[in-house]
């Protein structure tokens, strides 16, 4: 896997260019391809992803293996941008109180 620092520059710059769908394309090649990590890792008989980083002499990002967490909030965010434009903005002076009264 590329290091956390790059993959999450991409997904911001799509999440600016309002590109969720190629974001969601990235971020699941990315689970697709750490997934694919683990499994090999298992297979090979590694106990544990700590393991195998102490068997590597550096361990530096490109020994990552799990998807950043802020990859994700990314797409998150990146949700919740959409949802938000898709809306219009109501102030309080434009809605009509009186539809909320019970009496």
């Amino acid at each position: 896997l590329p290091s956390a620092m790059c993959y999450t520059a991409v997904l911001n710059a799509l999440r600016k260019n309002g590109r969720i769908d190629r974001l969601e394309e990235t971020l699941t090649e990315l689970a697709n391809a750490s997934r694919r990590i683990r499994r090999k890792y298992a297979q090979e008989g590694v106990q544990s992803m700590q393991e195998k980083f102490d068997l590597d002499s550096s361990s530096n990002d490109s020994n990552n293996t799990a998807i950043d967490i802020v990859a994700f909030n990314t797409y998150l965010a990146s949700l919740c941008d959409a949802a938000v434009n898709q809306l219009p903005f109501l102030s309080t002076e434009s809605v009509d109180m009186n539809i909320f009264d019970d009496g």
